[in-house]
């Protein structure tokens, strides 16, 4: 996925011929494991952002089956 990702920004700023210098220059004073790094910050921002999207879960399937007039005991 961040191979595509990182092919479809290359093609974007491939188009702009004036920013290739620029481009080229920042990648090159970047280290080389910057991308690696960068992705395991934005996985562990994902997690989070998924585990507290989780933890409200419960919650709402509770609320739309109030909205529904649901009865658990019901058979």
């Amino acid at each position: 996925m961040l191979e595509a990702m990182g092919f479809d920004l290359g093609a974007i700023h491939a188009a702009s011929e004036e920013q290739t210098p620029a481009i080229r220059n920042d990648l090159d004073a970047r280290p080389v494991d910057w991308l690696h790094g960068a992705a395991k910050v934005a996985t562990e921002s994902v997690k989070e952002d998924y585990a507290g999207w989780a933890k409200l879960i419960p919650s709402m399937i509770a609320a739309f089956r109030d909205f529904l007039n649901v009865d658990d005991n019901a058979k």
